[in-house]
């Protein structure tokens, strides 16, 4: 169910952009409209069903603050961050585009440019700013998928159309974000659908490129009067094509930072502990072996959200009083996130006095982990706080102490 959750926004934009292709082909081989969006309506209600079975235990527990669409008002997407990340699928796409000679009526774009410009100036007239870039690169391309849908050209539109969605995407994402309870912007709308648009682009410069390949040659390119030379066309390609091999260096590069980090290759996303936190690891293990996520709850210092704490308790299913406070507010209405944060701060910096020991009782605590996090937020003595409770393991320098029974001296 949580790997379902994570993975929704992609539902919502590859669904709807699958709902409207499929009504469209409907559409096209002469279904009313009405019809056509039933057709494919029909299609997608054995996934739809299926994904909401395997995410309703998680929906079901749902508590927070309902999403919403808002404006953008923190400024677009800086130029040069956004060609660093959209620069390696762009040029394939452009390369194709030329190489191809899509054909644009000059109506046609006129109607694409008023459509990608609507959104931006619905925007810019609530709140005044902006950058409407994205709109250009929208409107062309749609054009020119229309355009070769008119021809016959089904091949050509169809990778004009991907590209024409992902830009769609992008720019909407320049205009609007969804309003959740983290307060981060549009952050967590770029990250979800600008994922989804990145293989969009990627498969329409792939085909793109592919189509042209298959025409053998360099021809004219242009509409109107514009028609450089196959020679510019040429160089231009040529550029292009060593910009985007370059672009290719990351992934082997990565591969070869990844493998001197000294981690033996698996598939164990915690193998990492080994090196960096030996006494982390360890007491995972301990904790899986010993501790049961029904009877027992294990303190750890609060982590902040993809931060490295709170480690032992996501991993090993013991609950724990609070992990990440935020992704708490995100999925509760009212988390007592504060109150549990005093608590946590309390336990760790006074140790074992009665009060705490009162404390730990009353909150259902069971045992208390003393690791580098906990050094980190409370000192280094953190550990010696905790002497007069019984230890029940310990591993390079990382510590779990039992909490004794209510009354014990």
């Amino acid at each position: 169910a949580g790997l379902a959750m994570t993975n929704a926004w992609d539902v919502v934009t590859y669904g709807l952009l699958w709902l409207v292709a499929a009504a469209w082909v409907f559409a096209s081989v002469g279904w009313p409209f009405a019809g056509a969006l039933f057709g494919a309506v029909r299609y997608l209600a054995l996934p739809c069903a299926v994904g909401l079975a395997i995410a309703w235990p998680m929906i079901a527990t749902f508590e927070g603050e309902r999403p919403s669409l808002a404006l953008v008002t923190d400024g677009a997407s800086d130029p040069t961050r956004f060609l660093l990340f959209w620069g390696a699928v762009l040029l394939p796409v452009t390369v194709a585009a030329l190489c191809t000679r899509p054909r644009v009526a000059p109506r046609h774009l006129g109607a694409w440019l008023l459509l990608a410009a609507a959104p931006p100036v619905a925007w810019a007239v609530a709140v005044s700013v902006g950058d409407h870039g994205p709109a250009l690169a929208v409107a062309p391309a749609g054009a020119a998928a229309w355009g070769a849908y008119r021809d016959g050209a089904r091949d050509r539109a169809a990778w004009l159309a991907l590209a024409t969605a992902a830009g769609a995407i992008v720019l909407t994402t320049e205009v609007f974000h969804v309003a959740d309870a983290l307060g981060y912007g549009r952050l967590n709308s770029v990250f979800k659908f600008w994922g989804a648009a990145w293989p969009l682009l990627a498969l329409a410069g792939a085909v793109g490129v592919a189509l042209a390949w298959d025409r053998s040659t360099l021809p004219r390119v242009g509409m109107g009067s514009l028609r450089p030379r196959p020679v510019l066309l040429g160089v231009l390609v040529g550029a292009a094509t060593l910009l985007w091999l370059g672009s290719l260096l990351y992934a082997p590069a990565a591969a070869v930072s990844r493998a001197r980090e000294a981690q033996a290759p698996g598939l164990d996303a915690l193998a990492y502990l080994d090196v960096r936190d030996p006494g982390g690891a360890a007491s995972l293990r301990w904790v899986r072996a010993n501790l049961d996520a029904r009877r027992h709850v294990l303190l750890e210092a609060v982590g902040a959200s993809y931060g490295s704490g709170n480690v032992i308790s996501a991993a090993s299913g013991v609950p724990t009083l609070l992990g990440w406070p935020g992704h708490q507010v995100q999925w509760r209405a009212a988390p007592p996130a504060a109150r549990r944060q005093a608590n946590v701060d309390d336990i760790y910096r006074e140790g074992a006095t009665p009060r705490i020991l009162g404390l730990v009782h009353q909150l259902g605590v069971t045992h208390v982990y003393l690791g580098n996090e906990e050094r980190r937020q409370y000192g280094a003595d953190v550990a010696a706080r905790f002497e007069g409770w019984p230890v029940v393991f310990e591993a390079y320098g990382t510590r779990i102490v039992a909490v004794p029974p209510a009354g014990a001296p």
